[in-house]
């Protein structure tokens, strides 16, 4: 007996991936070389259930803050002055950015430590409540999180208590 099987994927132009190697085994250098190769290549279509969207060709390196500026130095480093990058460590630093700074930049580096300010959760919530009137983020149940929680998410709790309650 034999068991057949196929399957039919469709390409929709949307990309996105992680690379959660261990320490030393070259995530930044496959990273950037990735961006590399990639960056010229013509823009994808936007799928039509994804026109609410901003179209953007940027790349997002999310990385903890003791290493933004060494992924900004490093993608200089090795391309030069070949891809525009911006450098969003902050809520304040995002502000300042302009919606053409955006989708013009190959590659927005940020930290996490962004999505979990205070002032990251509030405009997030003001955005969402101009698209979507009544919009709240829903509670977060504090007493899940138990005395083995790590830093990162007592830090958003934190975070979240402080901007919605």
């Amino acid at each position: 007996w034999r068991l057949e099987g196929s399957l039919r994927c469709e390409y929709v132009g949307v990309k996105g991936g992680v690379l959660a190697d261990a320490i030393g085994y070259g995530k930044t250098a496959c990273t950037i070389g990735l961006i590399d190769c990639t960056y010229k290549d013509p823009h994808p279509q936007v799928p039509p259930a994804f026109t609410g969207f901003i179209p953007t060709r940027a790349t997002l390196v999310l990385a903890p803050t003791n290493l933004h500026a060494q992924w900004v130095a490093e993608i200089t480093k090795f391309t030069g002055d070949a891809l525009k990058v911006l450098s969003v460590p902050t809520c304040a630093q995002l502000k300042r950015l302009t919606l053409n700074e955006l989708m013009e930049a190959d590659v927005v580096v940020a930290t996490y430590r962004l999505f979990y300010s205070s002032a990251y959760l509030r405009r997030l919530e003001e955005v969402a409540r101009t698209q979507c009137p009544g919009f709240a983020f829903p509670r977060l149940p504090v007493g899940a999180l138990g005395s083995g929680a790590s830093d990162a998410r007592r830090e958003w709790a934190r975070a979240y208590r402080t901007a919605f309650e």
